[in-house]
């Protein structure tokens, strides 16, 4: 019994790195002029721009899975694999956060990433466009 106890808990902890690690691998930020891809972990938006997060750790998974989002660790009301920030706001700025939970093997699974978004005013990215 404590060969299958050590087997399973094995199986679970790898399960978890690699859903943890699909997790990262694929979490995305976009926006109507940028789009910032996989695990980053700060991202620069202007005011007006809209932010779709998108939070997809492995699409044989999907099913089974339940998202949270925290922006500033504060629960955000989307539940879903992604969902859209429209005409971003300074106010918008923060630790936004995306959570996984799952259950394989009657056993919770949970993954998370994080992307610091920063939100600038729009004369600053008409003066840095006229810069470059």
């Amino acid at each position: 019994m404590d060969h299958e106890h050590t087997s399973l808990k094995q199986m679970l902890t790898s399960l978890f790195h690699i859903l943890s690690l699909l997790l990262m691998a694929s979490t995305s930020l976009s926006t109507n002029q940028a789009e910032f891809y996989k695990g980053d972990s700060f991202s620069l938006l202007f005011e007006g721009q809209n932010a779709v997060f998108v939070c997809d750790p492995s699409e044989q998974t999907s099913d089974n899975l339940t998202y949270q989002w925290i922006l500033n660790n504060t629960h955000i009301i989307a539940t879903g694999q992604s969902f859209t920030v429209h005409n971003v706001r300074e106010s918008d700025s923060g630790l936004y956060k995306c959570i996984v939970r799952g259950k394989i093997m009657d056993k919770e699974v949970v993954a998370e990433h994080s992307t610091f978004v920063s939100i600038r005013k729009s004369e600053f990215r008409l003066q840095t466009d006229r810069d470059t």
